[in-house]
């Protein structure tokens, strides 16, 4: 599993980092959105780079949070383009 693969290369890991529910809403459960969802965000996807983590990898351990997180398909498909779309990682455009 991606996030167990973070922390073993790196045992300081902060717990909000290696976790994916950090980089969305609590409420609404939508990515990136909110100015800290967003830098989790980043930060996230620059160590999953940082430690080879392939980007299929990283979208799949999103979508299963999502789905355990018994979200509806359409906004499970909605968050997963918000993944992809390099743009979301940008917390200040």
């Amino acid at each position: 599993e991606f996030l167990s693969f973070l922390r073993e290369v790196d045992k300081n890991l902060p717990g909000d980092l290696a976790d994916i529910g950090g980089c969305f809403g609590i409420e609404d459960r939508i990515f990136a959105k909110h100015p800290q969802d967003c830098k989790r965000a980043a930060e996230l996807l620059a160590k999953a780079i940082q430690v080879e983590v392939g980007f299929g990898t990283y979208k799949n351990e999103i979508r299963k949070w999502l789905l355990d997180k018994k979200c509806n398909p359409a906004h499970v498909e909605e968050q997963m383009a918000r993944v992809a779309d390099l743009s979301s990682y940008f917390c200040e455009d």
